[in-house]
């Protein structure tokens, strides 16, 4: 006996096909015109390295290009952009770190750039992206290195008083207060 759901055999209707014909060796063979290619075999545009224009122009040494910034920061600035530093330290954002009183350092950001504090052990104390008006109060301790994505985007306060901007992408916390 058979079970109802066992398949059978399967059965497929297919059309005749014609045979093909092929050229004997030596015929003529005519092709047509070349096909445009697919878009998605076009060549994207390529891929430019932030900074690497400016390395290029200054020589290609990391040297030239910390260099480079530097003289760029120190470029007189457009009209339409505040040139002077406030000469006090006042909140303009969230303000992270050390409690008011527990901080001689302040850094406060002019526009949104990276902020990591690491201890004299490499220890991150702090690491953050900070938004432009956001501050860092330093706590006083022993070791602290600031490192900073782009120095002139943040301004040194210390004991509430301006110190200016950043002078470099790494710098002892000590070098500030002295």
């Amino acid at each position: 006996m058979t079970d109802a759901c066992e398949p059978g055999p399967v059965v497929v209707d297919t059309a005749p096909v014609a045979p093909v014909q092929v050229a004997e060796a030596g015929g003529a063979l005519s092709l047509g015109a070349p096909l445009p290619a697919p878009v998605e075999s076009t060549v994207p545009k390529p891929y430019e390295t932030p900074g690497l224009e400016i390395a290029a122009a200054a020589g290609g040494s990391a040297d030239a290009v910390i260099a480079a910034n530097q003289a760029r920061a120190a470029e007189p600035q457009d009209a339409s952009e505040p040139t002077a530093l406030p000469n006090t330290f006042t909140p303009a954002g969230q303000v992270y770190g050390a409690a008011a009183g527990d901080a001689a350092v302040i850094l406060q950001a002019r526009e949104s750039a990276s902020l990591i504090i690491r201890g004299a052990d490499g220890s991150v104390y702090f690491a953050r992206q900070l938004a432009a008006g956001d501050a860092y109060r330093a706590p006083d301790v022993k070791g602290l290195v600031i490192d900073v994505s782009e120095p002139t985007a943040f301004q040194v306060f210390v004991a509430g008083q301006s110190r200016g901007l950043l002078s470099g992408p790494q710098t002892s916390l000590s070098r500030l207060i002295g």
